[in-house]
């Protein structure tokens, strides 16, 4: 029993799925992009994904953007993520993980080239891109 009150506490993150993190029992959802549900098509490899990117050896940093919404409905933070110079939210996209998702029509700091990113990966067909029927619209 005591081990697992140590793992609630613990500061490792850890992904829910491919853009919402955990960190000390606070949910953190990645700005400005969306994933796959999971169930859905390319939702576990987003997750990996995101779980790969967080157990890296150097530094998290939890960005918000004075430009965006804090929280969201969930009570969750909004925050960019990052791993020294890489941004989780334009790796995301950038590999087919996750699409832009600008809520509200709101634009970020990073938004510009999230779009492009999301442009590309979707041209390649990378990722979720080419799941068949309803992740690639």
């Amino acid at each position: 029993m005591l081990l697992l009150a140590v793992a609630l506490y613990s500061a490792s993150p850890y992904a829910i799925d491919g853009d919402t993190i955990v960190l000390n029992r606070e949910h953190i959802r990645v700005l400005q992009i969306n994933a796959p549900e999971i169930g859905t098509c390319y939702a576990e490899e987003a997750k990996q994904f995101t779980e790969n990117f967080l157990k890296k050896n150097s530094k998290l940093e939890f960005k918000s953007d004075p430009s965006l919404d804090q929280k969201d409905e969930y009570g969750r933070s909004l925050d960019y993520v990052f791993k020294g110079n890489e941004n989780l939210s334009l790796e995301l996209v950038r590999n087919g993980y996750a699409k832009p998702m600008f809520f509200k029509g709101m634009r970020g700091k990073y938004a510009g080239l999230i779009a492009k990113y999301g442009r590309q990966a979707k041209a390649k067909r990378l990722g979720l891109w080419n799941c068949k029927g309803g992740n690639n619209e």
